[in-house]
Formats: C-alpha cells, structure tokens, sequence
C-alpha cells in the first residue's frame, strides 16, 4: 500500500488492520526514547491508515516554508524547490507521520535517504538542538524497540 506515492510497511498495515498499532499495555520501552515523560506517552496517538494520509501541514508559500524549517523543524522540498538535505529537519513530501501527541512529539518513517524508511522523531530536549532525529533503522527496528513485536 502507499499514501502520496510512499510504500507502508506491511508490518505497519497488518498491525492497524489487526487492530494492534496502539500504545503498548507496557509502556516502559517507550519511556526509553528521547524527551518523553509518562504524561507525553500516554497521550501519543497511533494514526491509522486515514491519519497518515491525512496532511499535517498545509504549506501557503516559500515563506511559510521557510519560517516552518526555521522554527517548526519542517518543511516542503516541493514549494522549496530542492531536497531538504538536513535530517534534524522533516520533509513534510517525504515522510509519514505516524504517530504524535498535542504536545510536539511526531514519529515519522522518512523516506528522503532510502526506499525502506528510517524512523524519526522531534526532539526538543537540552542536549541537543531542536528538530528530528532517527530512532531506528526501518519501522520492524521501531516496533520491537517500542515493544509492539510478540
């Protein structure tokens, strides 16, 4: 299956048809991942099919570009005109939004450097700039990391 020309992982479609890509009852593993609290992973949504298509951004202009990539830590390589060369910054035409909460936090598969997609997600922590950076290698990595697998 693929939303705005992107393939989804099969393991990602089997679990939202299965009924299973939720907050894990045990949400220790996910407590490991940068910048997040308890209050922060228990109001985390997991998109399905429709949420991910759905598009997060909706991009006016060069400027507003512009101002996101500065500010917001997203852009549009599309009205940019050019790849979006620097991870710490999501492109919002090359990546999927698969996860997030009211409160800053997104979990993206970005496909700007791969086929198979790595996983990222927004930072705003102290010890490090602000912006995206990659949690696991491919979605199969994320999940176990996150303790969705068996």
């Amino acid at each position: 299956m693929k939303i705005n020309g992107l393939k989804v992982p099969d393991s990602l479609v089997q679990l939202i048809e299965n009924k299973k890509w939720d907050l894990p009852a045990n949400i220790e593993k996910l407590l490991q991942l940068p910048d997040l609290d308890e209050w922060d992973v228990e109001t985390l949504v997991f998109l399905d099919l429709n949420g991910i298509a759905e598009d997060h951004y909706k991009f006016k202009d060069l400027k507003d570009v512009l101002n996101a990539m500065k500010n917001e830590k997203c852009g549009s390589s599309k009205i940019l005109g050019r790849k979006i060369e620097d991870s710490s910054i999501i492109d919002c035409d090359t990546s999927l939004c698969i996860i997030y909460n009211i409160y800053d936090i997104g979990i993206y598969l970005d496909y700007r450097f791969s086929v198979e997609p790595i996983v990222v997600m927004s930072y705003w922590g102290k010890d490090a700039p602000p912006g995206y950076i990659k949690i696991a290698d491919n979605f199969d990595e994320f999940i176990e990391l996150i303790g969705l697998t068996g």
